[in-house]
């Protein structure tokens, strides 16, 4: 067997399953070790809180064991020699199955853990890594509220290290695409209709977290 299709989400590898074998000798009760790694759509690496995954469940012929899923791996209570017909789950907090391996069959034959090839999880992420803001546009002298029209205004550009984003000005607020985990130099700008510099921000700092948004609330543009 060089493949088994995972459930409705994904694709599972392993190699050589048919053949593996895990059995007693003498007095001796073995065990099989499991171990699994959780790709996205696109086959990147993600966490399990990045999909909502908090359980692995191992099933050998109807014997279920549950292993937290950001151990990336689990050994099975000890096991008589014989056949076994193993199959993993992936579930979220509520039980929902997210992924699971079509049946497996292998014969338990040696003394100590038998390790199953490496099961890859492929699931949709529920990981959000945006920067989101407001704006609004004051007289510098004033502190007077203008709008995007009154000083012929059209875009406002945020720069999150190389990333550039632009958004519409009468839209008064903005929210980027997925980006990167991690600490970003970042500015806003304001644009004119003929794409010339109205007003911007000092550089700053923006960490975008884990999973996770980054706020920066509302920005303000000071405008002579």
């Amino acid at each position: 067997m060089t493949g088994a299709t995972l459930g409705k989400l994904g694709v599972l590898v392993l190699i050589g399953v048919a053949a593996t074998t895990i059995a007693g000798c003498g007095g001796c009760h073995d065990s099989v070790a499991v171990s699994w790694t959780v790709v996205d759509a696109s086959n990147q690496a993600v966490h399990c809180e990045d999909v909502g995954a908090t359980t692995v469940v191992l099933t050998l012929d109807g014997m279920s064991t549950s292993f937290v899923c950001d151990a990336y791996g689990g050994r099975s209570p000890s096991l008589a020699p014989g056949n076994y017909t193993a199959s993993l789950q992936l579930l979220d907090a509520a039980g929902h199955v997210l992924s699971q391996t079509d049946a497996l069959s292998g014969d338990v034959a040696n003394c100590g853990a038998t390790a199953l090839p490496q099961v890859t999880f492929a699931v949709a992420t529920t990981c959000t890594q945006d920067v989101s803001f407001t704006w609004s546009i004051v007289e510098d002298a004033t502190n007077a509220p203008l709008t995007c029209a009154t000083v012929n205004s059209g875009t406002v550009r945020l720069n999150l290290g190389s990333n550039v984003f632009s958004f519409d000005c009468t839209a008064g607020e903005g929210m980027t695409a997925q980006v990167t985990e991690g600490t970003y130099p970042t500015s806003l700008q304001l644009f004119d209709l003929n794409s010339n510099l109205i007003s911007q921000t000092p550089t700053m700092s923006v960490v975008v977290p884990h999973c996770a948004g980054a706020d920066l609330g509302d920005v303000v543009f000071g405008v002579q």
